[in-house]
């Protein structure tokens, strides 16, 4: 459904790089106007066009009378966190994944619930999932062909996990991969 996604960074060059890596894409910058100076691309260059897209993280896009909508630099400060996530494919393994955000000083958290994936902070701001492709039948259980929302309920309802218990094995199945 999601073809692509855009966030902001504060340096998108290094971000988009790292994002490169993980996915399997290549950087590319876009047009400057509209974008702003800094923006990038990391296109996959793959059957459905997936792209992710890298801003300065004082760019905004506003609506606009004549075009569809205008990147626009602003000086107010930016939320330092937001409720904005994805969840990506990677061409990586899980420990590969968090060996690039641990260059990168990111903090990870590998999630082991009722699908699994490799959460990383993108410069300890943005959250992005990442699940690589042993792990997608996982996911693709719970909201894929075959689920239904019944199911989808039936099993919230049923799965007696607190956040503290998710977090608590999220934690012991990190220091096992490490």
């Amino acid at each position: 459904m999601i073809l692509h996604w855009s966030f902001a960074a504060d340096d998108p060059e290094t971000v988009a790089a790292a994002l490169a890596e993980i996915v399997g894409g290549q950087v590319v910058e876009p047009p400057i106007p509209p974008y702003s100076p800094g923006a990038k691309w990391v296109c996959a260059f793959d059957e459905m066009g997936s792209m992710l897209e890298v801003g300065p993280r004082n760019a905004v896009w506003k609506p606009d009378e004549v075009a569809t909508a205008v990147e626009t630099l602003v000086d107010s400060d930016p939320p330092e966190f937001t409720y904005n996530h994805i969840l990506c494919r990677s061409v990586l393994t899980v420990a590969e994944i968090k060996a690039v955000a641990d260059r990168h000083g990111w903090h990870t958290r590998f999630f082991d619930g009722p699908f699994k994936f490799q959460a990383v902070w993108v410069e300890n701001h943005q959250y992005i999932e990442f699940v690589t492709d042993d792990l997608v039948p996982l996911y693709q259980k719970v909201f894929g062909a075959g689920a239904s929302k019944e199911g989808l309920e039936t099993h919230n309802k049923g799965r007696g996990q607190t956040y503290d218990d998710l977090g608590t094995k999220a934690s012991q199945t990190d220091a096992v991969r490490r």
